[in-house]
């Protein structure tokens, strides 16, 4: 974390109905959002300290995961992997959605994924936000 000193600051967020011992999330599910908000948003703010918010929350039936950066957001960062003419294809997001897909083909069970641009009053890019919503599993 030391190449990143300074430049972020994180924080979790736990419903307090949800039995953290019991509860299972597949494991590497928020891993990727969480690399992309750093890598892709955050890095690359200009000013002030990136932030970025995972939080959980139990539903009726479900629990919703989200990861939330005030960072560039999807298209400046778009604009600027162009700008540096990168031929790395990032392919974590379409693996993650792959997987999302196989977890609820294979357990049958509601399993929902979207990825939201935030924007103030004027319209500004202020961040992004991942949501993963998964079925309760219990140990």
């Amino acid at each position: 974390m030391h190449r990143f000193e300074g430049k972020f600051e994180y924080t979790f967020e736990t419903d307090e109905n949800i039995n953290q011992h019991k509860m299972m999330i597949p494991p590497m599910l928020l891993q990727p959002f969480i690399e992309n908000a750093i890598n892709h948003g955050i890095l690359h703010k200009q000013s002030g300290t990136g932030t970025i918010t995972i939080c959980f929350e139990k539903l009726k039936n479900s629990i919703c995961c989200s990861v939330t950066d005030n960072g560039i957001g999807r298209a400046a960062a778009k604009e600027l992997k162009n700008a540096f003419q990168s031929d790395h294809e990032s392919t974590s997001t379409i693996i993650t959605e792959q997987r999302i897909q196989l977890l609820k083909d294979a357990s049958q069970k509601m399993y929902d994924f979207s990825i939201i641009d935030l924007v103030d009053e004027t319209g500004a890019i202020i961040g992004t936000k991942v949501v993963v919503e998964i079925p309760i599993l219990i140990q």
